[in-house]
């Protein structure tokens, strides 16, 4: 898998998502594998400055075979993030959740009212747990 956002002079973000193939022993090994990329991803991969980019490179990088997967909760919480940098970086926060969303490499999970309830009902359920 290979992920690189790219700024552009006219303030805009340019995605390229591309998979290579892998051999049919990873194929097995992987089959029903997700990788739910959070907010902390989206921003550290987008920011070379963020703490965590370099672990998010290395995710980016990584090429088993994975499904990879966001939630529309989390391209909300990333649009938030960038609401306080500025006109340019709330247009660059634009272009990247609509590359999100139109890539075919992600599959992006909607909001709902049951996805946010079950989502309670689990940390309810794990109060005395760090996640």
């Amino acid at each position: 898998m290979n992920y690189l956002p790219m700024a552009h002079k006219n303030t805009t973000i340019t995605f390229t998502i591309t998979f290579t193939e892998p051999q049919k022993k990873d194929c097995e090994r992987c089959i029903c594998r997700y990788f739910i990329l959070d907010t902390l991803y989206w921003i550290a991969i987008t920011n070379p400055k963020d703490q965590w980019h370099q672990k998010a490179v290395e995710i980016r990088e990584n090429d088993l075979a994975i499904r990879l997967v966001t939630t529309e909760a989390v391209l909300i919480e990333l649009l938030n993030y960038f609401s306080s940098y500025g006109s340019r970086m709330r247009q660059v926060a634009v272009n990247i959740v609509r590359a999100i969303l139109s890539s075919a490499d992600l599959e992006v999970i909607p909001h709902t009212n049951e996805l946010f309830l079950s989502s309670l009902a689990l940390y309810e359920q794990r109060l005395e747990q760090r996640l």
